[in-house]
């Protein structure tokens, strides 16, 4: 029963399924919410397919190995690359950087395993997301012999406070606006509406020898999640899409307005597979994705109350066409974050500028 019916059913259904999801995907109705919701998961819609491999091998079902060619073109598609050997470059003599990005959970008042991580990684850049007052009066102070240099958002501790802290000097920063509404509910009529909800962005520039740099911290959109109703969910996703797109386009501005090479150190909360990604990619380069190995995963999923340890790589270290990527990686777990550090060496040549 196996060998004629269940698996030739089961392989072909996903092969199926994902030869759909892979089609709708190609056209570009992306902007349907529960086709972002497989962008989002997509990592884990190709659990199935090594099971389906083996067994089909096993029992010599050639015709559903040639099936299942769809979802393993896709893979190797989409994340083949992050398990080939980086290539060493021919870069040019100058000034290297180490850059780390850094959420360091909202609520989290334990700064000394987040200072550990940090002198341990030793970077010259940090963009942090997430601090509360408690955790970076603290840490700032610790750091205060390595990182000199530092400009936080004073006005808007919580989920969205965002930071740098530098080795090299901060001449000037400044603060911009990101989109951001949320849904509230009217007790009296039940009637749901959009309020506004500002969240900020921060940009400092920094003098690395003779070249000013700009560095951008920010704490993207966050994620509709799955304990939201299920009638609410086209709404919800809906919303998320316009914010996102939003967003992006603004720090499209603001990388142009200044001109000088950038370094974007964010909790994105999005994932490689998204729209918003290959939006992104069209004017800053993902520095995992160059010279990075594996899949890069910096966070646990979250679906209901159930934590899945494999996770997604939502935090990311961006960077202009000056920079070249020499390595990134994924940092050591700080124990008090629910998010893994990512940190990038580059080389940012002398007198470089746009």
């Amino acid at each position: 029963m196996l060998k004629r019916i269940v698996l030739p059913w089961l392989g072909w259904s996903y092969a199926l399924f994902m030869a759909l999801w892979l089609f709708v995907r190609s056209l570009g109705f992306v902007r349907f919410w529960w086709i972002e919701l497989l962008n989002y998961i997509a990592i884990y819609l190709f659990i199935p397919l090594p099971i389906l491999l083996v067994t089909a091998f096993w029992l010599r079902r050639w015709r559903l190995i040639v099936g299942l060619g769809i979802p393993t073109f896709a893979f190797c598609s989409f994340y083949g690359a992050l398990f080939l050997p980086s290539l060493p470059k021919l870069v040019a003599p100058g000034q290297d950087i180490t850059a780390m990005t850094f959420n360091l959970r909202s609520g989290n008042q334990d700064y000394l395993p987040i200072a550990q991580v940090i002198r341990a990684e030793n970077p010259d850049i940090i963009g942090v997301q997430e601090w509360i007052p408690e955790l970076a009066q603290p840490l700032v102070q610790t750091l205060a012999d390595d990182y000199p240099y530092t400009t936080l958002i004073p006005e808007q501790p919580g989920p969205e406070a965002v930071g740098i802290l530098s080795k090299f000097p901060i001449t000037a920063s400044r603060i911009f606006p990101l989109p951001g509404r949320r849904y509230e509910i009217n007790l009296e009529t039940g009637e749901e509406f959009l309020v506004p909800e500002p969240r900020l962005g921060i940009q400092a520039t920094i003098q690395v020898n003779e070249t000013s740099i700009q560095a951008f911290s920010i704490d993207g959109v966050h994620n509709p999640t799955l304990n939201e109703p299920l009638h609410r969910w086209a709404a919800v996703a809906t919303e998320h899409h316009v914010q996102k797109v939003e967003e992006i386009r603004r720090l499209e501005q603001e990388f142009q307005q200044d001109g000088s090479p950038f370094l974007l150190l964010c909790d994105c909360n999005l994932v490689d597979t998204s729209e918003f990604y290959s939006e992104l990619s069209t004017v800053a380069h993902d520095s995992f994705r160059e010279q990075g190995w594996g899949l890069g995963h910096t966070i646990p999923v979250q679906i209901g109350n159930i934590s899945l340890p494999a996770g997604q790589r939502i935090d990311y270290i961006w960077r202009s066409e000056e920079f070249t990527v020499l390595k990134a990686w994924v940092g050591q777990n700080a124990g008090s974050s629910d998010h893994l550090p990512v940190l990038a060496t580059l080389v940012l040549a002398p007198g470089q500028t746009n």
